[in-house]
């Protein structure tokens, strides 16, 4: 018989919400299964998104700042034939585009932080997830210990109904009190 782990493996959000909704009986060990496996599936799915967008910013970052370094080394030297006049404005205007650039390096800086805390949160969020599914399984496996034992005293109980004699009767008097 499969675990529910290899039963549920390839499965997709919305099938185990499907899966939730159809086949397991809310506060069954299944039903429990299924909402941590949705909660694992959708913190997996939403930390990929984070670490892809932090990616993405991050080259953009990069490529600006890129483009705005040619496009200053560009300018200062296009400049620097036109009169002195031109000379001070492309100085002023390398400075700004310095500052520019520095802000834009700072910021690519941060976005690469918030990629190593997101990753380290998806970590975390992994080891939550972990701990929530073997509590899901500790809660399994101690209902089914439950409901063994309560099948196993119920058996007994039949059948130490069946060994008691149809013609054999409980005494109903009581006997004498000693004084």
């Amino acid at each position: 018989m499969a675990t529910l782990h290899e039963q549920y493996r390839g499965y997709t959000l919305d099938q185990i919400v499907q899966a939730l909704e159809v086949n397991a009986e809310p506060g069954s060990p299944h039903h429990v299964y299924l909402e941590n496996l949705l909660s694992v599936r959708t913190a997996d799915t939403v930390n990929k998104q984070l670490a892809e967008t932090a990616s993405s910013i991050g080259r953009s970052a990069n490529l600006l700042k890129i483009t705005l370094e040619n496009s200053s080394e560009w300018l200062i030297n296009a400049v620097k034939v036109s009169t002195e006049v031109g000379k001070e404005n492309a100085q002023q205007i390398g400075g700004q585009i310095a500052g520019l650039t520095a802000a834009l390096t700072t910021a690519s800086v941060e976005l690469r932080s918030a990629g190593t805390q997101s990753a380290a949160l998806g970590r975390r969020l992994n080891w939550l997830t972990g701990i929530l599914t073997l509590a899901a399984l500790i809660s399994a496996g101690a209902t089914a210990f439950y409901a063994w034992e309560t099948k196993r005293q119920v058996d007994l109980t039949e059948q130490g109904l069946h060994q008691v004699q149809p013609t054999q009767r409980p005494s109903t008097t009581v006997p004498p009190v000693q004084r």
